[in-house]
């Protein structure tokens, strides 16, 4: 029931959509997560500001983008597969528009208990070296020259584990307002 790439759909209601198919899932298979999960939550974009709709600036959308982030990272830490998990997180392109960085690069972000918090990784990371740790999370081969070739992301872990939850920090309301 997850709602496809439409920027007119606020990021935060998608964000309780997945934990809604969550608890579902959950039901439906002895309170057990599926051992994999892909989420796309798209308002990263951007789109013209619509302020009647809580987004007066085109950098509401990014805000909504964060919160909802934010918002799945806290429930999920806060599961009992927590100690087990590890969530990456990058864009699904860097293509020059204006939700990146910068016109040729883009950022992974790595979010476990494993996890170094608050560090900064030096390293030369693609898409690849995403696909290539959760190949080896799951104990997989690669599946072609581009992913065995990738760097991992082992430059982003620590073997003491952290497993305290993380919390969302609310949108500032200046910049996006989700109750609108």
């Amino acid at each position: 029931q997850f709602p496809a790439y439409n920027t007119n759909i606020p990021d935060i209601a998608r964000a309780d959509w997945f934990v809604e198919d969550i608890e579902q899932y959950r039901k439906e298979h002895a309170g057990k997560l599926p051992q994999f999960i892909n989420i796309s939550i798209c308002n990263d974009h951007g789109a013209a500001p619509r302020p009647a709709a809580g987004y007066p600036y085109v950098a509401s959308y990014m805000a909504d983008n964060d919160l909802a982030l934010g918002k799945i990272v806290a429930y999920l830490s806060a599961q009992p597969e927590w100690k087990n998990m590890a969530i990456f997180v990058t864009q699904d392109d860097s293509g020059g528009d204006n939700d990146s960085i910068d016109r040729h690069r883009s950022f992974v972000l790595c979010i476990s208990p494993y996890a170094k918090r608050g560090y900064v990784s030096h390293s030369h990371f693609s898409i690849m070296s995403i696909i290539k740790s959760i190949y080896e999370l799951f104990d997989l081969g690669p599946n072609n020259l581009f992913d065995a070739t990738a760097t991992n992301l082992n430059d982003l872990f620590t073997r003491e584990p952290d497993f305290r939850p993380y919390r969302f920090v609310p949108a500032d309301p200046r910049v996006f307002k989700p109750e609108d």
